[in-house]
């Protein structure tokens, strides 16, 4: 794996190949999306049922005790050969319980099986199964506190109508080799603890993942190959790791990622989503810097809103740029792109680089704690420009695809246009003063020349109050006199 990431350590970019189309021979052209394979695995286990025992919860035991054969229809518990069905015509709501000291075996799981049916699973020991399917037409859920769950696919949901959750918390583990979680708005897998190990792990458009820091003994998940979003992701301090080799992570165009936390998987991060870091008010980060590469295969046109944003106090931080000669490099986009796209992408071109060296580059919230104390004005957008000890260069011209959608609301609110937008520069901490070289108001592309490393931000009439505001530049209007000062300046 990884032997076609896109390194973003290569030379400097001369804007001569084709952006956004797939290279021959990469894996993505040709790669079938996992919900496929999942689907064609399914259909291999559905040609062999004929051979299994259906075997379905009827709770005529008298308790919840999934050991208890008297609660399986045929009086017999599962084995590796039987199919075991939880929530149907037999028992709905039915809950079963898997003791701590038991481990429990099946071929097939499914909890929920028709619309109305209602499967639960309450694992406190561990299960194996090719694969479970967690709601399949009706409503399913397992709530993990221990145990591990042994599959080759766990599907939360299946997009048929019912809704699927999973619950892992601390002390439990889930190992699979593909989890997909399906194209429904009701679809959950919500890690508040203990670990879960997959190749590749799938978030369908409309489906939602939320991976939660809550115990100390959490692991995060650990992914051995890709993680695909075409949904959301939720993450509140978790931690995503690869197995050794390195692990990719593709964001749809119908992609949302948001939250705080830490992807290190190593491989290539291909975003043409949102990605949004969320600090909680705490000045939390989200950190993507893990990846070795960085692709986005979708253009972002003007007017629509994927891209990277930080809000509430939160850092984004992507992969760092490394300038090892005068050029071109993006930030936040595919290192051959000649033009960004993506909104509060980057785009810098370095003069006069005498020593070659690494750059990290943060997207801001307009009220993060580490902005120069009383920053006001309209903020659009706020990047930290931190070039690494041993790069020199002269100078640097900054390209940045502003928020279009943003400017168009707060600038009608205050009276002003796309076309008076200004890039500002802090350095060290200190005055903003205005560096604007040229606004692109088609293609919604922003310049400054001949600047340094510092603060940047992009909006109206950004300055440095004498004495500190409680949030600085929050992207909201600010005072009624705080405007008719900015508009003051621009006459």
């Amino acid at each position: 794996m990884g032997s076609d990431l896109t390194d973003v350590s290569g030379t400097a970019q001369n804007g001569s190949a084709p952006a956004h189309r797939p290279r021959a021979g990469d894996r993505r052209a040709t790669r079938p999306r996992l919900s496929l394979q999942i689907a064609l695995a399914s259909l291999a286990l559905a040609t062999t049922t004929a051979y299994a025992t259906e075997l379905y919860w009827d709770g005529g035991g008298g308790d919840t005790d999934w050991s208890n054969a008297l609660n399986w229809t045929s009086d017999k518990e599962p084995d590796g050969t039987d199919d075991a069905n939880i929530g149907s015509f037999y028992q709905t709501p039915a809950i079963v319980e898997i003791a701590p000291s038991n481990d429990e075996v099946c071929r097939i799981l499914r909890l929920g099986l028709l619309p109305g049916d209602v499967g639960i699973l309450n694992m406190g020991g561990g299960l194996s199964a090719e694969t479970a399917i967690v709601g399949d037409r009706g409503t399913g859920r397992i709530d993990q506190s221990g145990g591990s769950l042994i599959v080759n696919v766990l599907q939360v949901g299946t997009g048929l109508g019912g809704e699927g959750t999973h619950v892992l918390r601390s002390g439990a583990d889930v190992r699979a080799t593909d989890v997909l979680i399906s194209a429904n708005s009701r679809e959950t897998f919500e890690l508040r603890g203990g670990v879960l190990q997959a190749d590749q792990i799938q978030v369908e458009d409309g489906a939602i993942c939320r991976l939660v820091q809550y115990g100390v003994d959490i692991g995060g998940p650990v992914i051995r190959d890709k993680l695909w979003c075409y949904g959301a992701w939720g993450i509140e301090g978790a931690r995503l790791s690869s197995a050794g080799d390195p692990a990719d992570m593709f964001v749809a165009p119908t992609g949302r990622v948001e939250g705080y936390g830490v992807f290190d998987l190593g491989g290539e991060l291909d975003s043409s989503g949102r990605v949004t870091a969320d600090g909680d008010g705490s000045g939390q980060t989200l950190d993507l810097s893990g990846f070795n590469g960085m692709a986005n295969l979708t253009d972002n046109q003007v007017g629509q809103r994927n891209g990277w944003y930080a809000v509430n106090g939160g850092r984004l931080k992507l992969l760092p740029l490394v300038v090892p000669v005068d050029g071109t490099y993006n930030w936040g986009e595919a290192p051959d792109d000649p033009q960004i796209d993506l909104v509060n992408s980057m785009s810098i071109t370095f003069n006069g680089v005498t020593a070659g060296g690494q750059v990290d580059i943060s997207l801001l919230a307009p009220n993060h704690t580490d902005l120069p104390p009383g920053t006001a004005g309209i903020i659009l957008g706020v990047w930290s420009v931190e070039p690494a000890v041993g790069l020199s260069f002269e100078s640097a011209d900054i390209t940045i695809r502003y928020d279009d959608i943003m400017a168009g609301y707060l600038g009608l609110l205050a009276g002003f246009g796309e076309a008076d937008l200004d890039v500002f520069e802090a350095v060290h901490t200190q005055q903003w003063s205005e560096v604007t070289t040229g606004v692109d108001t088609t293609n919604k592309l922003i310049h400054a020349d001949g600047v340094g490393s510092s603060f940047f931000a992009v909006g109206w009439g950004i300055h440095t109050e004498s004495s500190q505001i409680p949030e600085p530049g929050t992207v909201t209007l600010l005072a009624l006199g705080a405007l008719a000062v900015l508009r003051r300046r621009r006459r």
